[in-house]
């Protein structure tokens, strides 16, 4: 019987590393355990293996330095990362490596297997790939050295040879960009928990100030900080979208204020020597998501910045309704004639060549230094101007400045009006518990409810809010509780709380949980599922309507 395969797995975690490489031999696996990074890379050099499990944070393993040293030890051989302290840092670090996935512990043994068994068979694809590249190039210079110029039937299978060789390496190349992108996916959800916190405290406090005496230049600037603070909580929703895989919900939108805002928040930032030109004739709508069509015109202009960085110019946006017929609408890739929303976005700096043209919607590719640029903007853009049913063309030459045009399909329907004036903000005098084990979230919560009229008891420990309800259970109204704490989570203590009151009304909040949906919630007895950051007038409206039931 064939050897599945050969594994070493390195973890100074010992109950992480044995019991995986029990489980892993259960499965027919080969599997050698090292208890660091030095004895793993002594291993390394001594055997052959088809794949390495490492645990990120080890002693001996700072910086990465043993992961980036693999590569060198053992070309091609795939890794898997796994960690008990996901952070922002590891995960950018992750992606530059030769990681094939990244694993928060702890580990799902059924996934584990899955792509276990898929990177063994991807690297040995590739080991076999490079005998046969190996055999293929030798028989190449076996036959230039003995046949010379022979017939154009050799010269014809010669250049076959080489064709065969390239697709193999677009193969492995597009395997690997396969893989580091459903790795930045698994990522992107395990980042939003933390960012969502961050944005509540940012949103949390900006509100809060804004119910200060009134001075108009302070209270203008907090509206400002409050409509950025919304924008990243609307990019953090499409960031969880890409990693599950979803579509945004698209509605019918007008173009134009959302262009005068990018326009204002640029000409804030940019140098006085680029200089902004704006002409806007355009009343149509489009059908898309506000979010995205701004990151579209952010990525946009700012690239075009970036060429005009050195020397200054001029970047100039349009915006315009247009009819193509079928000459016109030839000019866009894959659009059918129609009515169409043209932007166009150009600037005066250095240009492209044609070859640099071909590649720049590709991922990852970009031309800037690696501080500057990840080469995912312009991907992104033709991502979110195709899913709207778009097209993006662009047109540049060396020395002559950069224009891109975007067309967007029109509609007739009218764009949904921005509401002039709020109601009234919905209060009341009731008691409510509310949890969470961030101390400046748990501030932010009581002076919101506290405003909206609320007696509020705080506590930032599960375990003591538990001990604090159990002591009186009739005295509370509403619960809210955090999901994400240490020892015990919301769902966790919302379970407890129903079993000593049945009818406690719950509302449980979170920056991003994979563990429970809303329908899981719901199925405990849990009434309201909020999403962090949650504003003030989401957190009124929401316990003045569970509250009213």
């Amino acid at each position: 019987m064939a050897e599945l395969g050969r594994i070493l797995i390195v973890d100074d975690d010992e109950t992480f590393l044995f019991s995986t490489a029990d489980l892993l031999r259960r499965e027919g696996y080969t599997c050698d355990c090292a208890p660091d990074a030095a004895a793993a890379a002594e291993r390394l050099r001594a055997e052959d293996y088809d794949l390495l499990i490492a645990d990120i944070k080890m002693p001996d393993n700072k910086e990465l330095v043993f992961i980036r040293d693999v590569p060198r030890i053992a070309e091609g051989m795939p890794i898997i990362l796994v960690t008990g302290y996901p952070s922002l840092y590891s995960a950018i670090q992750s992606i530059q490596l030769p990681v094939v996935a990244y694993m928060i512990k702890p580990i799902d043994f059924d996934e584990l297997l899955e792509r276990v068994q898929r990177s063994i068979e991807i690297f040995r694809g590739f080991v076999k790939n490079k005998q046969t590249e190996r055999s293929l190039q030798e028989a190449h210079d076996e036959l230039e050295r003995r046949v010379g110029e022979r017939t154009a039937e050799l010269l014809k299978l010669n250049e076959q040879l080489k064709r065969e060789i390239e697709e193999r390496k677009q193969v492995e190349k597009q395997l690997r960009q396969a893989q580091k992108m459903e790795a930045l996916g698994t990522l992107a959800g395990g980042i939003a928990h933390d960012f969502n916190n961050i944005l509540a405290v940012i949103l949390g406090f900006t509100e809060i100030a804004l119910n200060m005496p009134e001075d108009t230049r302070t209270q203008h600037w907090l509206k400002q900080v409050l409509k950025a603070g919304d924008r990243a909580k609307e990019l953090v929703q499409q960031i969880l979208a890409f990693s599950r895989e979803t579509e945004r919900e698209r509605k019918p939108i007008r173009i134009t204020p959302i262009l005068k805002e990018t326009l204002k928040l640029l000409s804030a930032s940019l140098p006085a020597t680029i200089e902004i030109r704006e002409d806007v004739d355009a009343s149509g709508a489009i059908l898309g998501d506000p979010t995205q069509v701004h990151q579209v015109l952010m990525n946009l202009c700012t690239n075009a910045a970036y060429a005009m960085r050195e020397d200054g110019g001029v970047l100039t946006v349009s915006q315009s309704d247009v009819e193509l017929d079928v000459e016109g609408a030839a000019r866009y890739p894959n659009l059918p004639p129609g009515s169409y929303l043209r932007l166009i976005v150009s600037d005066t700096g250095h240009g492209m060549d044609r070859a640099v043209m071909e590649r720049i919607f590709d991922p990852y590719f970009t031309t800037k230094e690696p501080s500057e640029g990840t080469g995912l903007g312009l991907s992104v853009v033709h991502g979110i101007v195709q899913s709207c049913g778009g097209s993006i063309a662009v047109y540049s030459e060396p020395g002559k400045g950069t224009t891109f045009h975007v067309v967007l399909p029109r509609i007739d329907r009218e764009a949904a009006p921005k509401a002039e004036t709020l109601a009234p903000l919905p209060t009341g005098n009731e008691r409510i518990l509310f949890i969470d084990d961030e101390d400046m979230l748990v501030e932010i919560g009581q002076e919101m409810l506290a405003y909206l009229g609320y007696d509020v008891v705080a506590r930032t420990n599960s375990a003591e809010a538990l001990e604090t309800f159990r002591a009186g259970p009739e005295r509370f109204d509403l619960v809210i509780t955090d999901q994400t704490m240490p020892n015990m989570t919301g769902a966790e203590l919302a379970g407890e709380l129903l079993r000593i009151r049945s009818d406690t009304p719950i509302i449980l909040c979170t920056g991003f949980s994979e563990v429970i949906t809303e329908e899981q919630a719901e199925a405990i007895g849990i009434r309201r599922f909020l999403m962090k950051p949650i504003l003030r007038r989401e957190m009124a409206r929401t316990i003045r309507n569970l509250l009213d039931e």
